[in-house]
């Protein structure tokens, strides 16, 4: 089986396969948009922009920032969005926001130490981290049959994930995403956080 990195596995979309669902962006949403005070945004892992257009009609955001590994998705988001190719292994310059998302990418970075340098590199007051943890840490290539062998996902406790974020932000909300019924078939659990950058 060729077991090539998430970071190529995203490089190559031009379509962002359907893992989600109507009923869980909804959840999610209700779980967002009341902490989302927010002039400005920057979603880290954007994709086609899916999440993006739902905020951009239901939030007060007035500057919109999106940044992925792949220009082929960044192309389909909406021309409000200020886009740009971001490399979350190689790092860059991040606009200065209010807030960022990092909405279902933390599980596709595999080298220790990038999420750290990441979380340093943030200029917001507020994040917000959607992602799935696990019982205990792994990683995995079991889509293989729905996404082709080339998919791969990291997945980290919920716990070390706290501690992880702890070192450059405070959290202060931690919740289940979604209801069992609508869960992974994989056994994994997503979690929506909440974190301030404190002065």
């Amino acid at each position: 089986m060729n077991r090539k990195t998430a970071r190529e596995f995203w490089t190559i979309r031009k379509e962002y396969p359907a893992f989600g669902s109507k009923q869980r962006r909804i959840y999610e949403l209700v779980w967002l948009l009341p902490k989302l005070e927010a002039e400005s945004l920057l979603d880290i892992g954007c994709g086609s922009g899916e999440f993006l257009d739902l905020l951009l009609r239901t939030s007060d955001i007035k500057e919109f920032y999106g940044c992925d590994i792949s220009q082929n998705l960044l192309a389909k988001v909406d021309p409000r969005v200020k886009t740009f190719v971001y490399d979350i292994y190689k790092g860059g310059q991040l606009p200065e926001v209010d807030a960022v998302l990092l909405w279902a990418c933390l599980q596709y970075i595999f080298e220790d130490g990038v999420i750290e340098r990441l979380l340093s590199d943030l200029k917001c007051k507020k994040l917000f981290v959607r992602t799935p943890c696990s019982k205990e840490d792994f990683s995995i290539n079991k889509y293989s049959n729905e996404l082709g062998d080339t998919y791969s996902s990291r997945y980290m406790t919920l716990d070390n994930l706290i501690k992880l974020l702890g070192q450059e932000f405070t959290v202060i909300d931690v919740t289940r995403a979604y209801p069992d019924a609508i869960e992974s078939k994989f056994g994994s659990k997503q979690w929506l956080i909440e974190c301030i950058k404190e002065d």
